[in-house]
């Protein structure tokens, strides 16, 4: 299936290349369908048939999804001169790749946010590979592996993660982190991110400030 939407794809596409940056796609300057060129984007992560990109510098707004077939053949940290079409895939801001050259290979880029940064604009992070910086506390266990955590800074920030790439048997309820790191993503009706192997910094669940405790937060919401 994945083939023949893609060469049905390739048929509708403009025949010559758009230039463009990610800003200009997500913001709607792009039609669906058009055929674009990405100079100088930045891979963030690697998944199967797929990889995230970022111009550079960083930030809300600048980063893609990228489908591929088959597995992709790049490197986090590769800057990439990337071709493709873009769609809207199942409401992903996407570009089908056409190919792509490796033109140098750099340090990832950092990008932050607070957990009410993420949640509040959640569109601008999409696909975007960044460190949530709040005390985050796990306060629900999901059937599916992924988990709830609530900011130990505003109190009330619910962010789910994701277990793509983490072991979810050694989550439970009442773990501390000081900052998640990972890939902010949508999936079915829902933003979530992808924590990376070691994108969980683990923190003790009591803080000196006024006594108050990060098992006492996570009380509210059992």
């Amino acid at each position: 299936m994945k083939k023949v939407l893609l060469a049905a794809l390739l048929m509708v596409a403009a025949t010559t290349a758009w230039g463009a940056t990610p800003g200009e796609i997500r913001a709607g300057a792009v039609e669906e369908g058009t055929s674009v060129e990405l100079p100088g984007v930045v891979v963030t992560s690697v998944l199967h048939s797929s990889f995230t990109v970022t111009a550079l510098p960083a930030g809300p707004d600048q980063a893609l999804w990228v489908m591929t077939d088959p597995d992709p053949m790049v490197a986090v940290g590769d800057v990439l001169d990337l071709s493709g079409v873009y769609i809207e895939y199942k409401e992903i801001t996407t570009i089908w790749a056409h190919g792509w050259t490796i033109v140098d290979q750099i340090d990832p880029p950092t990008m932050y946010a607070t957990a009410s940064q993420l949640m509040g604009e959640p569109e601008r992070y999409e696909s975007c590979v960044l460190q949530v910086t709040d005390g985050l506390i796990v306060v629900e266990i999901l059937p599916e592996g992924d988990w709830i955590v609530v900011s130990f800074e505003d109190g009330t920030t619910l962010v789910r993660l994701n277990a793509y790439w983490f072991d979810p048997s050694i989550v439970f309820a009442g773990q501390c982190y000081n900052n998640a790191t990972g890939l902010f993503t949508y999936h079915e009706g829902e933003f979530l991110l992808k924590v990376f192997p070691d994108g969980l910094a683990l923190t003790d669940c009591t803080v000196d400030n006024d006594d108050i405790s990060f098992g006492s937060i996570k009380a509210l919401y059992r």
